[in-house]
């Protein structure tokens, strides 16, 4: 889908983190899934919440009245900030949340005054409205206690309101909960809710590794980045500036960039580049590229514009990381050019690190002097001699000689007390701004409390204050950055009072730069959360973390390292799972499973189902053991104490609790557990921080032993960190949640598995030893998949290249994005396709096959398959067996191949008998045969038929069809609507049935109008229409042409053509070429070809011109012959055939027939069976002019070619044949008999009458 056009998304440096979103957003965006956000309210009438806001969610009180959370005080920001990184809408305007069309709710629990205060005396409503979340199918808990392992009342109720929550939200699938680590940067198993199976706990990551604040521990799920753009309360007014935002600590310069008159401002930041916002007049808009006269110019901080030499521009003097000044000389035009060497007024000025200039006439002399503050926080002043010459002014003779702020000044000038002289505001790292007056001699004082216009102001840290008239009104603002990025404005109201806007939350204006925190991380997280019940809503909420845990990828530190990166309290490593990228699962304590990966995620959430039951409370199974240890762990020796325990159940697991019951100083142990499988883990390393004693069980969550099976030896040791203060460990116990194991696995890949493979190359053997029907998941993997299986294994390449050898039985695979291959084993596989176009072959055994999103070619091969195409232009080949062909949606081909006759009706979507099995087919538009003479009949679609080789009939039925008959000869019917038929080679046939008048040109190829609809003809010879009066021309090939019943018009033209007008009065004009006039059906046909006006030939008043040739049915028919060497064929009854004149050919067939060839040379023919009801009597056969034709078939004794004369007698009476006589004629009589075995058993048979008395001889005769 196309980026959305909000105009902070691209500030959204959260989102390039979550994988490709994007392509999530194409099909889901969280509607229908409801998310209650537990804060401090939620601005609901925000311009990017208001559309997604469900109000009639409200939790209610007591009186069952709905509890309005809207915020109370303006610092109430933080709930609003949460919905928008959850859900703000995708409509253009400002931020985009990662669902952005979830169904957003707010309940406010942090104001003393509302309904659900959490620190309340009496805490039942605060539990009440918690209880009522199970209206939502995600919690949103950007809070939490300091985990300080303190046990407070209020927690078991809470974990076990949690606990009802995951049993009944969402009908029993379980509302998610996700909970923010915390920001304590210490271990979050501390506090119940982080520590709890039923929240997913999120810690963050800054610039793709840990926050330093974050907390960490074996209880964090994963994490997520701590997102700072987002939806902030709406202010009373308008800050142009408000939503100017640069990378980390702005410092703001204004100056006429562009000369327009108005002030543009120019703002430097930490990474060292200078960003430039052209005020429009209504907005200031950021100048890209070549636009911005800074582009490419590196290193520079903190600009400030003064006019160096003198010619009415505004120079740039801007400071630097490294101390120095630089100075560039305005051209005009928005050209800066740099100034170097002795051009640069500030050449060789090094004041140490992070120099930032401001001018004024410090000493009053009428000449711009600097001053220079830096990040000891001094300040520096350098006068000017009225030459541009600058010159250090050194101890007293500086008159801030002394003024030393708390690091990184930041100095501005500005007349504070409206006396004419310039005033100095000076920012620092702690955020706040001291004001220097000046007495107007060059002495400046500092003003302390309310004689400082800005005591009391704090923008957080790193305040960088410079003066413009922002609101035009002819005095100076104030615009102040600070280390995250943005502007605040401060307005001075004529008297030199500065009053911010009415601010609340964060930031001026409706949105804010300045959040972050695990407060961020949650909601990013809570956001992917709805994507993935959007795309699956049946998953069970522990579902839900297995997917977060299994499509998280790296982040931090390299995973082969061996000492903590930057904030890390401990290094990558994997557990003891085998069905993760070839191994186990990558956990660390800073980030879980690792970072939340929004398109793998949803990915998997799509196909989770396939793989079982919903994972839910209900089917969540535990094992539990315990050990005693009754020992004072301090007095233990170096090693600690260790103790095991033994778990006979054999859970697939979820979660661990390890309850310890101890009296001491919890943060005085150093806890590691190490799981049957080998997995050690720290579960607590406070290195004997302090803490108050405490004399009660702690149970700490594990979450980072997902995929491991729980049977055997646990090893728990525990080292006391402190031994000057007793701590006594009584006992502990071991709580493992999950799955019953089974032996049906899934194997899980994504794109980090060459990754894993390049760590451990044991990886790249993929293993399945345990039966049961495994699962190969590829679904996030967007590389091209090639997977083949057989019986012991197969082979895996990604992105072309060879990624894995399978050992073992494998029956089913997802596949990715990408355009997949998948080929199967002779178990009963079931494929997935995914997305893109990819080819699923199941070959043996009974497949199940879907092709799912793309374009697919899917083919079951032998025994009783479904297919299944979805999405898509799909071709799908069932093979032998009785399969399921389901096309689902778009334009898919069912293909039968080999050389069996196929037979398809695409109007049935029950089982029929394709002659490839008993098939059922639904959803298929097209159907491709093969060789084999195929019967294929189209339905109300749009359908493409193509019979291949072999002679077929194909029907289009309804809809525009296209008919490929291909090799054969082929008929082809396209039915109503715009049809194409092409015949391909052979003699091909397009029909057209029904009473419409059929109009068809065989001339053309280009559209016409049948009748039937406008049709187009391709390698068509012949055409047959319906009862209609019809109109049907020929081409230049042989062609046939048939009107049926119908006053019909045919035309032949070039070609010898035959033209059949059927019943009613038909015009039948031959053309060039020898044509033949057909009449068919039990009728007395009479024709005769002299004539060329209408004539009764019992089938109508006919008219035929350009007929050389007549072929009749049954019934007793009398053809009459021209001057033409005519073909008169009667067919069955006693017919009478009239050559006439020239060279004609008399085919009585069956009956007792009458041929007169007239003059010319005519040949009678006899290929019809002997007996007799089948005599011929010619009336005028001429001895060596005319010939008799003997078919081969009938007189099958006879050789082809001209009759031997051995084999011919003309007999008179009394003369007997010979065993070689096979033709006799009997001289006397003119009868004409045929021996087939001359003196044998069989008797000769007549079939001729000719005159009797003709000198016949073998030469009359000849065999074909």
């Amino acid at each position: 889908m196309p980026a959305p056009t909000d105009p902070l998304y691209p500030l959204q440096w959260h989102f390039p983190m979550l994988g490709d979103i994007e392509t999530i957003w194409a099909d889901y965006s969280g509607a229908g899934v409801k998310v209650g956000i537990y804060d401090d309210g939620i601005d609901y009438l925000h311009e990017d919440l208001a559309v997604n806001y469900d109000a009639s969610l409200h939790v209610v009180n007591d009186s069952n009245n709905p509890v309005d959370p809207f915020p109370v005080g303006p610092a109430d920001g933080h709930g609003t900030a949460v919905a928008g990184l959850i859900g703000a809408a995708m409509n253009g305007t400002g931020s985009v949340g990662v669902a952005h069309g979830a169904t957003l709710t707010g309940v406010n629990v942090f104001n003393a005054g509302v309904y659900g205060f959490i620190n309340a005396v009496d805490m039942n409503p605060f539990m009440n409205v918690m209880q009522q979340g199970v209206k939502f199918d995600v919690i949103n808990n950007s809070w939490g206690r300091t985990p300080d392992y303190y046990p407070y009342d209020y927690e078991p109720t809470l974990d076990a309101i949690y606990s009802d929550l995951v049993a009944t939200g969402r009908g029993g699938f379980g509302t998610v909960i996700v909970q923010s680590a915390g920001n304590n940067s210490i271990d979050s198993n501390g506090s119940v809710a982080n520590a709890s199976r039923f929240t997913a706990t999120i810690a963050a990551t800054l610039s793709g590794q840990a926050a330093w604040y974050s907390n960490h521990g074996t209880s964090i799920l994963v994490a997520a980045p701590a997102a700072a753009f987002t939806t902030d309360r709406t202010d009373d007014a308008d800050n142009l500036l408000s939503l100017i935002s640069v990378p980390l600590y702005s410092t703001p310069s204004f100056v006429d960039i562009d000369d327009d008159g108005d002030l543009d401002v120019v703002v430097g930041t930490d990474p060292g580049a200078l960003h430039t916002f052209i005020n429009t007049g209504t907005s200031f808009v950021q100048a890209t590229g070549a636009a911005n006269p800074f582009n490419g110019i590196t290193g520079l901080t903190a600009p400030s514009f003064v006019d160096l030499d003198g010619d009415g521009r505004a120079d740039l003097v801007s400071g630097a990381a490294n101390g120095q000044l630089r100075s560039f000389r305005n051209e005009g035009a928005g050209v800066f050019t740099a100034l170097t060497g002795a051009d640069n007024p500030f050449n060789g000025v090094d004041i140490g690190s992070y120099s930032t200039p401001s001018f004024a006439d410090i000493d009053g002399d009428g000449d711009m002097d600097a001053l220079l503050g830096n990040q000891s926080g001094g300040l520096l002043t350098f006068f000017n001699n009225g030459s541009g010459v600058f010159t250090q002014a050194i101890g007293g003779a500086n008159p801030f000689n002394g003024l030393i702020v708390e690091g990184f000044s930041t100095p501005a000038f500005v007349d504070i007390d409206l006396d004419g002289d310039m005033d100095a505001v000076v920012g620092s790292q702690n955020g706040t701004l001291r004001t220097y007056l000046n007495n107007g001699a060059g002495v400046f004082t500092v003003a302390t409390g309310a004689a400082n216009p800005f005591n009391g102001f704090d923008v957080g840290r790193f305040s960088a204050p410079t003066f413009a008239d922002i609101d035009d009104d002819g005095d100076m603002d104030a615009v102040v950055g600070e280390e995250f990025g943005t502007l605040y404005v401060l307005f001075n109201d004529g008297t030199g009072a500065f009053t911010s806007q009415s601010r609340f939350g964060y930031s001026d204006g409706e949105y804010t730069s300045r959040f972050g925190g695990t407060s961020a991380s949650a909601p990013v997280t809570s956001g992917v959360v709805a994507l993935m019940l959007e795309a699956n809503p049946d998953l069970g909420w522990r579902d839900v973390q297995n997917i977060l845990a299994n499509s998280a990828t790296f982040v931090g530190s390299a995973y082969t390292a061996t000492v903590a990166g930057a904030n890390e309290n401990g290094v990558w490593q994997s557990n003891s799972a085998a069905n993760w990228n070839g191994g186990g699962m990558h956990i660390h304590t800073n980030y879980g499973y690792g970072t939340v990966n929004a398109y793998n995620a949803v990915r998997m959430a799509e196909v989770w189902s396939l793989f079982g039951e919903a994972q839910t409370s209900q089917n969540e199974i535990e094992a539990s053991g315990s050990a005693v240890f009754n020992v004072n762990a301090t007095s233990a020796i170096a090693g600690g104490v260790t103790r095991t325990i033994d778990i006979i159940e054999n859970v697939f697991i979820d979660h661990v609790a390890l309850t310890l019951d101890f009296t001491g100083y919890i943060w005085d142990l150093f806890i590691t557990l190490t799981s049957p499988d080998g997995t050690s883990l720290v579960v607590s390393d406070r290195a004997g921080d302090s803490s108050w004693g405490v004399a009660w069980p702690w149970t700490f969550g594990i979450d980072h032993l997902r995929g491991e099976l729980s049977a055997g030896t646990w090893t728990l040791n525990i080292i006391d960190r402190n031994t000057s203060r007793s701590d006594f460990i009584r006992d502990a116990k071991l709580d493992i949640y999950g799955s019953s194991y089974s032996p049906d696995t899934v194997h899980h890949i994504t794109d980090e598995f060459m990754t894993m493979v390049g760590f451990d190359p044991a990886r790249s053997q993929i293993v399945e030893a345990d039966g049961g029907r495994d699962w190969l998941n590829l679904a996030a993997v967007t590389e091209q998949i090639e997977l083949f299986l057989n019986d012991t294994g197969g082979s895996l390449a990604l992105g072309g290249v060879a990624a894995a050898s399978l050992q073992g039985a494998f029956e089913n695979a997802v596949g990715g994005d990408s355009n997949d291959g998948i080929y199967g084993n002779s178990f009963a596989n079931e494929f997935h396709g995914g997305r893109g176009d990819d080819i699923i072959v199941g070959r043996d055994g009974a497949d199940r096959l879907f092709g799912g999103r793309g374009h697919d070619v899917l083919y079951g091969g032998a025994d009783d398959d479904n297919l299944e195409g979805g999405d898509g232009n799909d071709t799908l080949r069932g093979g032998a067996g009785d399969d399921v062909i389901d096309g689902g949606d778009g334009n898919d081909t069912a293909v039968f191949t080999g050389t069996a006759n196929t037979f398809v009706d695409l109007r049935i979507t029950t089982e029929q008998n394709t002659g490839h099995g008993l098939d059922r087919l639904v959803g298929i538009e097209n159907i491709l045969a093969s060789a084999g003479n195929d019967h294929l009949i189209g339905n109300a679609a749009n359908n493409i038929l193509n019979g291949g080789s072999g002679h077929d009939s194909l029907s289009g039925g309804e809809g525009n069809d296209d008919l490929h008959g291909g090799t054969g000869d082929d008929v082809l019917e396209g039915g109503t609507g715009n049809d194409i038929l092409r015949g391909g080679a052979g003699s091909d046939t397009a029909l057209f049935t029904g009473a419409v008048n059929t109009v068809a040109d065989l001339r053309t190829t280009a559209a016409q109008d049948t009748g039937h609809g406008v049709d187009r003809l391709f390698g068509i010879e012949n055409l047959f229409s319906g009862e209609g009066d019809d109109w049907l021309i020929g081409s230049g090939a042989a062609n046939l042409l048939s009107g049926g019943e119908g006053n019909d018009s045919l035309s032949g033209l070039l070609g010898d053509d035959t033209l059949e007008g059927g019943v009613g009065d038909d015009l039948m004009i031959g053309g060039a070429g020898t044509d033949t006039a057909l009449f068919t059906g039990a009728i007395d046909t009479v024709v005769d070809l002299r004539k060329t006006g209408p004539q009764n030939t019992n089938h109508g008043l006919d008219t035929l011109r350009s007929i050389e040739n007549v072929t009749s049915d049954a019934g007793a028919d009398l053809l009459i012959g021209n001057n033409g060497a005519n073909v008169l064929n009667a067919g069955a009854g006693d017919d009478v055939l009239r050559g006439g004149r020239g060279d004609d050919t008399l085919i009585g067939g069956l009956g007792n027939d009458i041929l007169s060839g007239g003059p010319g040379a005519d040949v009678f023919i006899f290929d019809t069976g002997l007996g007799p009801a089948n005599v011929d009597v010619i009336l005028d056969f001429t001895v060596l002019l005319d010939r008799i034709g003997l078919g081969a078939a009938i007189f099958d004794v006879l050789p082809f070619g001209g009759l031997a004369a051995t084999a011919f007698a003309s007999l008179t009476a009394g003369e007997n044949a010979t065993a070689d006589h096979r033709i006799i004629y009997a001289f006397d009589l003119g009868d004409l008999f045929y021996d087939s075995d001359g003196e044998g058993g069989v008797a000769a048979v007549k079939f001729a009458q000719l005159d009797a008395g003709l000198a016949l001889s073998h030469t009359d005769f000849f065999v074909f």
